[in-house]
């Protein structure tokens, strides 16, 4: 059994208005499923972008979590939730929530097409007004049956709101049943039925409570899910970052041994080269240093023989004095003793120039060969620095390896530790649903009871009165 209720009152007090913008270019009309024209304008392209711009302009702008995409044309609608009169009445605080119950309404009876809005204010003579410009997706049909259900769910959300009711004189569905049943049945008869009519509405309550509830708590998990899943990315990036970070180091690592593998084989080159040009530079020394002895002593025994011959004519000469008699014979001996001891002079003297001269040069090819090995000592030297160098920066980046493996590591237990904190609240979240959930389901079979009575109520009514009118059914299921 259904029961009717006047629901028109409110919205002939309210009077909305929901007007869209009609198309004038057939290329621009909407076109249903059916592959019917329509009379709703579809802006695309650069007329899309020019009425969001104008939507934008307007202020106050709201938009639905679900985006409208590029390729997707938008609908223009203009919303008007209430008549100018009855919104003048309102004051500054009152006209603010009138505007955010309007908008949460909108949001969620249009959110999940997409829209975008803004709010425009307007005076008519002397009263101030406001009306809503929407963009919609596209698939939105914009049907009288789909306009008045926006209508009646504006204005319901409206007459919900206590402060507004008592301002505007509205009145709720409820409220509107109460006074069929009044007018029908006498008072008697109407107390017993409403009071159950008012433990629905109760039950009706709960259930809502519960749900809004669950609501909360089921996008509670998801937002733990995206902090899970945002966390777990991060950690991937880092992760890959720092594995980045690894591979150039260990590249680094490779080169550098393969630099050390270089140095030690130039290093070894270094020794090979020093020893052939040593041996080499140590023949041609030995082989100067034997030329200048052989020089040196034919020189030498030249040098004897001049002095020789010499002594031969000086005692030739002499004797020939002495037998002409200018000089005595004891005079004659101690001449040639002189000439002889002067010879031997010169040849001693002779004899420690040429021992001074190779001495000299042996030296020489000493300081030469120390020298050179000097000279390959010094850049082994350098080279076997530039090895133990390339040694300590392998050191330090294996250090570094070793420091961002700890740090790989330390990421993994920081996303293990907090997906466990993920998975407890997780937990406790849905041990609250299962609770949720059972009262929600004790409140369903509370109210089908309390639904079973009103028909019962509703039959006995029926039975008592003498007016044998036929009435539809209570609309029990929407209380």
């Amino acid at each position: 059994m259904k029961y009717k209720t006047n629901f028109n009152y409110n919205v002939k007090l309210l009077n909305p208005i929901i007007k869209y913008v009609k198309c004038k270019n057939i290329t621009n009309c909407y076109k249903t499923k059916n592959g019917l024209l329509t009379d709703q304008k579809v802006y695309r392209h650069k007329s899309k972008k020019s009425l969001i711009s104008y939507i934008k302009k307007e202020g106050n702008v709201f938009e639905s979590k679900k985006k409208i995409k590029e390729n997707q044309g938008i609908k223009h609608l203009i919303i008007s939730p209430i008549n100018p009169e009855n919104y003048n009445k309102l004051n500054e605080k009152e006209k603010e929530l009138l505007k955010d119950i309007v908008v949460k309404n909108l949001l969620k009876n249009l959110g999940k097409y997409g829209i975008i809005g803004g709010i425009e204010y307007k005076n008519r003579g002397e009263l101030e007004h406001f009306h809503i410009h929407i963009g919609i997706n596209e698939k939105y049909d914009i049907s009288p049956k789909n306009i008045n259900y926006l209508k009646r769910s504006i204005i319901k959300d409206i007459s919900e709101n206590q402060i507004l009711k008592e301002k505007l004189n509205l009145k709720t569905k409820n409220e509107l049943i109460k006074e069929k049943l009044l007018q029908r049945y006498n008072k008697k008869y109407y107390n017993n039925i409403v009071k159950n009519f008012d433990e629905v509405k109760q039950v009706n309550n709960d259930i809502s409570r519960l749900l809004d509830k669950k609501e909360w708590y089921i996008n509670d998990i998801k937002d733990i899910n995206k902090d899970e899943y945002k966390l777990y990315n991060n950690m991937l990036k880092n992760i890959e970052y720092i594995k980045y970070d690894i591979n150039v180091v260990k590249s680094v690592i490779e080169h550098r041994y393969e630099n050390i593998k270089y140095i030690n084989k130039e290093i070894n080159d270094l020794y090979i080269e020093q020893d052939e040009r040593v041996a080499n530079l140590n023949k041609v020394l030995e082989s100067e240093l034997k030329t200048l002895k052989n020089t040196l002593k034919n020189d030498l025994l030249v040098c004897f023989n001049i002095l020789g011959i010499q002594h031969s004519f000086f005692v030739k000469y002499q004797r020939e004095r002495l037998k002409r008699g200018e000089i005595t014979r004891e005079e004659f001996l101690n001449l040639i003793f002189n000439n002889k001891y002067y010879i031997k002079q010169l040849k001693e003297y002779r004899k420690r120039d040429i021992h001074y001269k190779i001495q000299k040069k042996q030296k020489e090819n000493k300081l030469k060969i120390k020298e050179l090995k000097q000279f390959y000592k010094q850049i082994i030297l350098n080279k076997i620095n530039d090895k133990e160098y390339n040694e300590m920066l392998i050191e330090i980046d294996k250090k570094k390896v070793e420091k961002m493996y700890k740090l790989i590591q330390k990421e993994y237990e920081r996303y293990t530790e907090n997906k466990n904190i993920f998975e407890v609240s997780k937990g406790k979240i849905k041990l609250l649903l299962e609770v949720i959930d059972e009262k929600i389901r004790q409140d369903i079979k509370k109210r089908k009871e309390l639904h079973k009575k009103i028909q019962q109520k509703h039959i006995e009514l029926e039975n008592a009165t003498t007016n044998t009118t036929t009435y539809n059914d209570y609309d029990y299921l929407s209380l």
